[in-house]
């Protein structure tokens, strides 16, 4: 067993290319979670508000800062904690590496 997360190609790919396309993405963007659960067919939760929890989504995101291929920060969301919304959230935005990593994936036809 590797210490090192995997991730498929092709969520990688897709992930890296939407964040490049549409800007920082998060957990709680219902049109970025909706559209990973669509294209892949993975199982997510429905939630009274906002996004539906997408557990592959989740960690697809985590390995991709884990290997650097995105930069995470933590954005706060004012007015909206105590709706079934907490605090804040990590937003994703690719780093150089994760462009790079994008441009071969791309290459490659993954």
């Amino acid at each position: 067993m590797s210490l090192l997360p995997e991730v498929k190609d092709e969520h990688a790919r897709w992930v890296l290319r939407y964040a490049v396309d549409r800007g920082p993405v998060d957990m709680l963007d219902r049109y970025f979670v909706e559209a990973f659960a669509e294209k892949f067919g993975v199982a997510t939760k429905t939630m009274v508000l906002g996004a539906p929890k997408c557990r592959k989504l989740s960690e697809v995101l985590r390995a991709l800062h884990f290997l650097r291929y995105l930069d995470r920060y933590p954005q706060g969301i004012d007015g909206m904690s105590g709706m079934s919304f907490p605090k804040w959230v990590y937003r994703y935005r690719p780093t150089a590496a994760g462009r790079g990593r994008l441009g071969l994936l791309e290459a490659a036809g993954k």
